[in-house]
């Protein structure tokens, strides 16, 4: 998990002040408000000083209460090192502005960044209930890293049951994988790999494919026919997309080998073969079985 910043690190001036050119987002000009806060771009935000010890660690260290005998023309300045995006969203959330749509994992993950760096628990409570929206859950890799960051242990389940449909050995995912931590990232792994491993040991049980022993055509052992040919492309595919959804939804009947001769010693299609059916609830039952989360 991320370091809480402190006071002393995190903040390039704190200086008393009464006329510099600001440029104010128009929700944070209250003239009342003598907590003068700007972003990296050049954005301020006057906030209250209540505000921001009630809602951030950070700022309740370093804000002290008032010492000054008129208030009326003392401010605090404090340059921050975040964008107006990102600091402007962060301070809509402490204030109970609310917050739009969000738009992209990185703003996002930029502002959970920045209310971790600041000890803002609300805005991460309100984070966390939001990312499991569907927004969210169409990039599984990207919530499973955060939750994992986090130590968001049911997000990062509901993400590694979603991320059964990708493949991990592929290449586009090896920036999102190379930043989850290594206790996490062992356990989607094994997630996936076990799934495999299990369906695989399910299928070929008793020497056979899907509880198939011998050709019923020329009863001779089925591993070496066409039914074997199709069984090892079956758990290839499983090792792809562990979630198995195209499986069970009959895809493989669409592959080569299955439209072939099912028995090369006298012909037969799978179906006639009594073979679709078996092969077809036998994977339903499989699936239904397997594990399906860290």
């Amino acid at each position: 998990m991320a370091d809480v910043a402190t006071p002393q690190s995190s903040f390039r001036t704190l200086a008393a002040t009464t006329d510099h050119p600001y440029t104010f987002d128009a929700a944070f000009t209250e003239n009342d408000a003598k907590i003068i806060l700007t972003s990296s771009d050049g954005m301020s935000y006057r906030v209250h000083a209540f505000t921001l010890r009630t809602t951030s660690g950070f700022f309740r260290d370093m804000i002290s209460l008032p010492q000054h005998d008129s208030l009326e023309s003392h401010e605090d300045t404090i340059n921050l090192d975040e964008t107006s995006n990102v600091l402007g969203t962060l301070l809509r959330m402490i204030s109970g502005f609310g917050v739009l749509k969000w738009s992209s994992y990185d703003e996002v993950e930029s502002v959970l960044a920045a209310a971790q760096k600041y000890d803002m628990r609300g805005p991460l409570l309100t984070i966390r209930s939001a990312i499991t929206s569907p927004l969210f859950l169409e990039q599984p890799l990207r919530l499973y890293a955060i939750a994992a960051r986090y130590e968001w242990e049911e997000e990062a389940r509901l993400a590694s049951k979603y991320s059964l449909r990708l493949s991990l050995h592929d290449n586009k995912h090896a920036k999102i994988l190379d930043r989850i931590p290594t206790a996490y990232i062992l356990r989607l792994f094994r997630l996936h790999r076990s799934r495999r491993d299990e369906f695989k040991k399910h299928v070929t049980r008793d020497n056979g494919c899907f509880g198939i022993q011998n050709c019923p055509y020329c009863h001779e052992c089925v591993q070496n026919s066409a039914l074997g040919h199709l069984t090892n492309l079956i758990i290839w595919e499983m090792d792809r997309h562990p979630a198995g959804d195209e499986l069970l939804e009959g895809r493989w009947k669409e592959w080569p080998v299955y439209k072939g001769i099912a028995c090369t010693n006298g012909g037969g299609t799978f179906s006639s073969l009594g073979y679709e059916a078996r092969i077809s609830a036998d994977i339903k039952f499989c699936l239904q079985s397997l594990p399906s989360t860290i």
